[in-house]
């Protein structure tokens, strides 16, 4: 081959190798082109915004197109911009706001000093996160925030695995402008008032600020993850047909209040402790469902009746120094490998109303004290409470009507 053909032949090889290297770009490349906000400036500024994630490239023409706007700092680190004035985000084509990506945190708060506004039109999707990766990101409405959403994207706000949708502002998207990801928080953070939260299905949520957190709705809301009472209060639904239903664990001191509506705990493993104060009802909700596997045990912070049918059919109940009260049909567990009571000297549980009792008084057998009740009351006619194992009384064991079947269980203790 001569020098001539030989620089033929490399000019086409490299011809073939652009053009290959083009088609993978384009393969492996989003179909919505990147735009990316550099660190500061305006959010709701087009100059704020350029093709390059370092800053470089040129500025978008407009907040709408087949685009993906991406808060992301590529020089590493957080970053976490305020939105002041109105962002008018979406129009022609399908456009996404993404806050942080895979490997990179950031954060957004709709709200300064002077107020903000996010409105999210046309197709616009708004992305907490992104579809994998646990890197922290955030999406704050402050109190004098809104975020507005009239896209017709089918749930054009959905929040990611570790991403965190706080919510101050009273004025919020309906529920069903939402998808919460597996892994994802939803913080309620008003400051004062009586806020109706979404009746949905949350992976982890937070209570916190002032007023209270109010369940309006007639359906289930339920927690699969975490629930982090640290401050305000969860009111619980007061329609006879809502469930408050927790699957995951329970954090903080902050109460849950009762209401006329039902109260599920099922998941596995060690749930935490649940206050409970007056809301609706004094202390006392309707139904009541145990059914914690693996012996998790639940905590009483407080006292706590139940009105209407509890079925307590696996886990364990710790009294924790509290009394708890039963005044309709009861199902215990049906055997110490499904459940059981730990009780204290101070710990009391009372039996009253109507109502069938299904299986034995079970209590824990690892200590002395864990087998102990200050008081046991049985006030419900024409049914037997039958002790299935040793039970010690430190107060009074009472029979006010119906019958109590000790079974050669129950020690009375003065000291």
């Amino acid at each position: 081959m001569n020098k001539k053909t030989a620089i033929k032949f490399y000019i086409f090889v490299m011809s073939i190798v652009i053009i290959l290297s083009v088609i993978f770009l384009i393969l492996i490349n989003p179909l919505k082109a990147a735009t990316y906000y550099y660190i500061s400036g305006p959010l709701n500024s087009l100059s704020s915004w350029r093709t390059g994630s370092n800053g470089t490239g040129s500025s978008p023409t407009a907040f709408s197109g087949n685009h993906t706007f991406i808060i992301w700092n590529s020089l590493g680190g957080s970053i976490s911009p305020t939105l002041t004035g109105v962002w008018n985000f979406g129009g022609a084509g399908t456009t996404n706001l993404q806050i942080g990506t895979t490997t990179g945190s950031a954060s957004l708060t709709i709200g300064g000093i002077t107020g903000g506004t996010l409105n999210l039109q046309g197709n616009a999707v708004l992305l907490v996160g992104a579809t994998s990766g646990t890197i922290a990101k955030k999406l704050s409405i402050s109190s004098n925030g809104l975020l507005n959403i009239t896209s017709s994207a089918v749930t054009p706000l959905r929040v990611y695995n570790n991403a965190t949708l706080t919510i101050a502002s009273s004025a919020f998207p309906s529920s069903n402008q939402v998808q919460l990801n597996t892994g994802s928080y939803v913080q309620w953070a008003q400051t004062s008032g009586t806020i109706n939260i979404w009746e949905m299905t949350y992976q982890n949520m937070i209570i916190s600020g002032g007023g209270i957190k109010q369940h309006n709705g007639t359906g289930t809301l339920r927690i699969n993850g975490q629930l982090q009472m640290l401050s305000s209060a969860l009111r619980m639904s007061n329609n006879t047909g809502a469930v408050l239903r927790l699957s995951g664990t329970i954090t903080g001191s902050a109460p849950i209040q009762t209401s006329n509506s039902n109260l599920t705990i099922d998941g596995s493993g060690a749930f935490g402790t649940i206050y409970f104060a007056n809301g609706n009802t004094a202390m006392s909700i309707r139904n009541l469902t145990i059914n914690r596997t693996g012996l998790g045990t639940i905590t009483l912070g407080t006292n706590l009746t139940v009105n209407g049918t509890t079925n307590f059919s696996n886990g364990v109940i710790n009294l924790n120094n509290n009394t708890l009260t039963f005044n309709a049909a009861l199902t215990l567990p049906a055997s110490l490998s499904n459940g059981y009571f730990i009780g204290s000297r101070n710990s009391s549980i009372v039996i009253g109303g109507t109502g069938n009792i299904t299986n034995n008084l079970l209590m824990s057998t690892a200590t002395l004290t864990t087998s102990s009740l200050a008081n046991l009351t049985m006030n419900r006619a024409n049914r037997t409470l039958t002790i299935g194992n040793p039970l010690r009384i430190w107060g009074e064991l009472t029979a006010t009507t119906g019958t109590i079947a000790c079974g050669n269980n129950v020690t009375i203790k003065a000291d």
